[in-house]
């Protein structure tokens, strides 16, 4: 009878698969006799074949780079991939998932400024927790800004993307869709005074549909000119009146009813 093969263990597997994985990625050779070369060798040189090391997964290493930059974590040949973290000399540190050097999987990040504002006073760093993918934020995630605005919710290649909630350092906050890092689509805005849009947003601004009240008595429906009533609307008031037609505020709607509309209601209604 032959010999039984030598079988290997689920994480040897995964090992190989690793390996081959960064081969196919480096456009590495690989030899009947087990040997292997890259591309770059051909015209760069030996030293070329060290430029991934030696492709072997390693946890708890430390590398320190020309930069003044740490990276402590697992490493797949000099590549940093699994689990790092890494502090740059500027003081930037993510600690969390990598594939192949790129941040992958979900981290955490401080983007320190460290620039003083003209009250010499440090700014808060911008902070980023959630999904990563091919070294930039993509999928869920909350980032706290320097001004304390938080937002938590969808991201794309670096931008706010898809569905999620912005609160601004003055405490307004809007919740809805978003493409490429601007409110884009469906959402609701509400200001610091209750008062609020649910409408369709273009580049930031709302286009069509309702504006409410803080007290909730007040109402406009139609279309919108930066952040003011412009255009065919309606505007409701509860229990007292209801206008139709043409409208164009020229002051903040958040304030209340003492405004230019109170007196083009008043004066169009019957």
């Amino acid at each position: 009878m032959g010999s039984v093969p030598e079988l290997i263990t689920v994480t040897e597997l995964a090992i190989e698969v690793e390996r081959l994985k960064q081969l196919i990625s480096a456009q590495v050779h690989v030899e009947d006799d087990g040997s292997h070369y890259s591309d770059a060798e051909e015209t760069a040189g030996p030293s070329a074949m060290n430029h991934y090391g030696d492709l072997e997964p390693r946890t708890e290493q430390t590398v320190h780079y020309a930069t003044k930059g740490v990276y402590e974590g697992d490493t797949l040949g000099n590549l940093r991939h699994g689990h790092g973290r890494l502090s740059c000399a500027g003081g930037d540190v993510y600690t969390g998932r990598w594939r192949y050097g790129k941040r992958d999987g979900t981290g955490h990040a401080v983007f320190d400024r460290q620039k003083s504002t003209k009250d010499g006073e440090q700014p808060k760093p911008v902070c980023y927790n959630g999904e990563w993918k091919d070294d930039k934020t993509h999928g869920e995630g909350t980032c706290t800004y320097e001004d304390s605005a938080v937002y938590t919710g969808e991201w794309d290649q670096d931008q706010r993307s898809g569905w999620g909630r912005h609160t601004f350092s003055n405490k307004d906050w809007y919740e809805g869709e978003w493409e490429a890092d601007t409110m884009e689509g469906q959402g609701r805005l509400t200001l610091t005074d209750k008062s609020y849009y649910e409408c369709s947003w273009h580049l930031g601004k709302p286009q069509k549909g309702k504006w409410y009240s803080a007290d909730g008595k007040t109402e406009f429906e139609g279309h919108f000119k930066g952040m003011l009533w412009h255009g065919f609307g309606t505007v409701h008031q509860t229990g007292v009146r209801k206008y139709m037609g043409k409208t164009m505020c020229l002051c903040s709607h958040a304030a209340s009813l003492h405004c230019s509309h109170k007196q083009q209601i008043q004066q169009s209604s019957k």
